[in-house]
């Protein structure tokens, strides 16, 4: 085998082994301070979502942290969130499919616009963490 073929064979070996390395987490987004563990061997907390609705601003005065907030929304504490707003329930304990808390903050919401209105929209590894918390029952912790 000549130099240049056994170099050229060397280097797409390498590229190869990067590529494969690399690619590990393919279809999420990276995340951003605030945004608590939210990983699949942890637990999401409430103070994981509280985290996160304070990165993205949810909990000012002008959103959600007015009492009423928007929809009748109070986002600021746990009794305030469980509560939920005008549309009802915000979390249903164990089914995030059904909480506005998650499912507001998708694509394409049930009901509304996305949330939050302005600003960027919430990554899909803080989605997680919200999701993860309601699932695993939406406690105080």
């Amino acid at each position: 085998m000549s130099r240049s073929k056994g170099s050229r064979l060397v280097s797409f070996g390498l590229a190869a082994a990067l590529c494969l390395t690399g690619c590990g987490d393919l279809g999420t987004q990276p995340d951003e301070a605030g945004g608590g563990n939210g990983g699949a061997d942890t637990l999401s907390t409430y103070t994981d979502v509280r985290g996160v609705l304070q990165t993205k601003g949810c909990l000012s005065s002008n959103c959600h942290g007015a009492s009423p907030g928007n929809g009748g929304l109070d986002l600021r504490t746990y009794a305030s969130t469980i509560a939920g707003g005008s549309t009802g329930n915000t979390v249903v304990p164990g089914n995030s499919g059904a909480s506005s808390l998650y499912t507001k903050t998708t694509t394409n919401p049930p009901f509304g616009s996305r949330m939050p209105l302005t600003g960027t929209p919430l990554l899909i590894t803080q989605q997680k963490i919200i999701a993860d918390w309601i699932d695993q029952g939406a406690e105080n912790n």
